[in-house]
């Protein structure tokens, strides 16, 4: 009788046992849930270039006053509007590019990041060996959050002071060649998060 008893205390302790490390093995591999990167756009965002019609609509306006300066905001909209066609032909976004980009960097703050896009626009440069080049800009703007104050970044400052770099494009590129559209778009998400990088890593 006491061996039986003995035999069984011995077996219900092994299936205790068991049965924690089960448990403690569930607690170890359990995965906390990934901060979140939310990128959101002004109500008026979307995709823009400044160029051409700037130029046209100043030289208009000496003799056609403000129906120059209308004109040469259409002749910029209407190269604007072939842009946004290009990207579409994508798969890409620069909102979803964004948020690839940053969230190494929300992983390793070990909290949520959210920007909010002001603008994105293609403007005229001009560069040694291109017959009509254009860099991507992007500003955005940074709530206040996790002891951080609000802010606002603009790629173009970013790369005149060195934090990051962004190719320059031929015009004709831009609005009729997806993958080109695609390749700025993801280097100036790069930018951006060149940008937090920096900004994370000084507040």
């Amino acid at each position: 009788m006491a061996k039986a008893v003995v035999a069984l205390t011995r077996t219900l302790c092994i299936g205790m046992l068991f049965l924690f490390q089960q448990s403690c093995g569930v607690i170890q591999t359990e995965k906390s849930p990934l901060p979140l990167v939310t990128v959101a756009v002004e109500d008026d965002f979307r995709v823009g270039f400044s160029g051409k019609g700037a130029g046209a609509g100043v030289m208009l306006s000496a003799s056609m006053g403000p129906m120059g300066i209308a004109i040469g905001v259409a002749i910029d909209e209407g190269i604007a509007k072939k842009i946004r066609e290009n990207i579409a032909k994508t798969d890409i976004t620069i909102e979803r590019s964004i948020r690839l980009a940053l969230q190494p960097l929300a992983n390793n703050l070990a909290h949520d990041i959210a920007v909010t896009l002001e603008e994105l626009k293609f403007v005229t440069t001009s560069k040694e060996g291109f017959n009509d080049a254009v860099k991507i800009v992007v500003t955005l703007k940074v709530p206040a959050q996790n002891n951080t104050p609000a802010n606002s970044f603009n790629t173009a400052t970013a790369v005149q002071n060195g934090t990051c770099t962004t190719d320059y494009y031929e015009l004709n590129a831009i609005k009729q060649e997806p993958a080109a559209v695609g390749l700025a778009l993801t280097q100036a998400a790069a930018c951006v998060s060149n940008i937090l990088n920096m900004y994370y890593g000084r507040a």
